[in-house]
């Protein structure tokens, strides 16, 4: 009664998850081992309508070909339609690449392009509670946050996992109960892959020592999940929709700056330690400074937030980005004229007294607050705009008397100020979030 009970539970989450046509149609990664032949015959056992995909890597000499062997004779048994991968691993993998990350790339590589040249809808794979325990372990010594700890997860997208509720010796007894053998892989056995060596070394002596451990780590993983979706839904209130610029209010005004920062730039590449960097740079008010993120995305501080910009971009301002805006004395808001951010300016002149020009090293800046003049190559790099970057720097510049009025972003000049009588204003604001 036990292993009959034990059996409907795991063909019951195929059902919840893959039952009534509730996926499409989808296909299983058959390895052929325990997990996997487990899966395999749960979908049967559950009705689920599926087709299968086997990934020989070439790695094993004759276990690989008794493994591919195993699964041909498995499918057809069963009258399963089976897809079948050859590889020459050794011979395609990238430079720095693991054979581990090689076989994940390979295998994830060839799903992808059988799911779209076949229409399967999903994809069902056969991780269990053990596996997400070894998740949990190797992306805690990665230093993760909680969207790693948090493990794998029953549905994500397109790819579903119905036996990750299930410990692993809970289908070793699923696979007796049915009497259906399985392989085993001899690399397994190896501890010298890092999850071989905690399921080989570590768990089993944190099992003898703590009899609860599987319970227990199944409860963190659970507590961690739920926590996580506070925090992504937290950060997805603060994170921009255009995925681009993220403005230093809404740092500031977040619970955990460095999170806020993090979430925004790992999908990038950026890590935790850029996120602190970056943090202490806009806190400093030490704009300019660049983090490369993935090859073509670099991130910059500003003085208005945290900027992403293309490779081919430099992340300067350009003269298209502003707008001027004309306001008559009714509209005007004297507090906002005499308290306008850095990002704008406001002048008395109708825009055509106006021109773009950029710096040399000789420009200068009769800066608003400061006595004499200041070096424009100075002000640029004060706010960390690089040197090779400078000459490119827009700046308003009055037509006729060629003196600079404005660097964008950073200083005015005293000349041409405003005395709070006149009747007509402009406005030039950058339209381009956070130079």
């Amino acid at each position: 009664m036990v292993m009959s009970a034990r059996r409907n539970k795991i063909e019951q989450s195929c059902r919840r998850h893959l039952g009534s046509g509730k996926t499409g149609k989808v296909v299983l990664a058959l390895s052929g081992g325990a997990d996997s032949t487990a899966l395999f015959r749960a979908l049967l056992g559950a009705d689920i309508e599926f087709e299968a995909a086997h990934c020989n890597f070439n790695l094993r000499g004759e276990e690989s070909l008794r493994d591919r062997d195993f699964v041909a004779d498995l499918c057809a048994r069963h009258c399963v339609t089976l897809h079948l991968a050859e590889f020459d691993t050794r011979a395609v993998m990238q430079k720095g690449e693991s054979v581990e990350m090689a076989c994940r790339r390979l295998r994830y590589d060839f799903f992808r392009q059988l799911m779209a040249e076949s229409g399967f809808t999903g994809l069902v794979v056969a991780h269990n509670a053990d596996d997400n325990a070894e998740t949990f372990f190797l992306n805690m010594l990665r230093g993760s946050g909680t969207t790693g700890l948090r493990g794998m997860q029953e549905v994500s997208g397109n790819i579903y996992r119905p036996l990750l509720p299930f410990s692993r010796q809970e289908i070793l007894e699923y696979l007796a109960s049915l009497g259906q053998d399985y392989i085993t892989d001899s690399s397994n056995l190896s501890s010298d892959f890092r999850r071989n060596f905690l399921r080989n070394e570590v768990f089993p002596l944190l099992r003898s020592r703590w009899p609860g451990f599987d319970q227990a780590m199944a409860r963190t993983i659970e507590h961690i999940g739920s926590e996580n979706k506070i925090v992504e839904e937290a950060v997805a209130k603060s994170l921009p929709e255009d995925g681009r610029f993220l403005p230093l209010t809404a740092i500031e005004n977040f619970a955990d700056p460095k999170t806020l920062i993090y979430r925004f730039i790992s999908p990038l590449g950026g890590n935790f330690t850029m996120a602190g960097e970056i943090l202490e740079s806009l806190r400093n008010g030490t704009p300019g400074k660049v983090w490369q993120l993935f090859e073509s995305e670099t991130a910059i501080t500003t003085q208005a937030g945290l900027r992403i910009v293309a490779k081919e971009e430099d992340g300067l301002p350009k003269p298209d980005d502003f707008i001027w805006e004309k306001f008559e004395g009714k509209d005007i808001k004297w507090e906002e004229v005499f308290n306008a951010s850095s990002s704008e300016i406001w002048v008395a002149e109708t825009p055509d007294r106006f021109k773009w020009v950029y710096p040399t090293p000789d420009s200068y800046l009769r800066s608003l607050g400061m006595k004499g003049r200041q070096n424009v190559w100075k002000i640029l790099k004060d706010n960390g705009v690089p040197h090779v970057l400078r000459a490119r720097y827009p700046l308003l510049a009055d037509v006729e008397t060629e003196e600079i009025i404005w660097v964008p972003g950073m200083k005015r000049s005293r000349s041409l100020l405003l005395s709070g009588s006149e009747p007509t204003l402009y406005r030039l604001r950058m339209l381009l979030p956070g130079c």
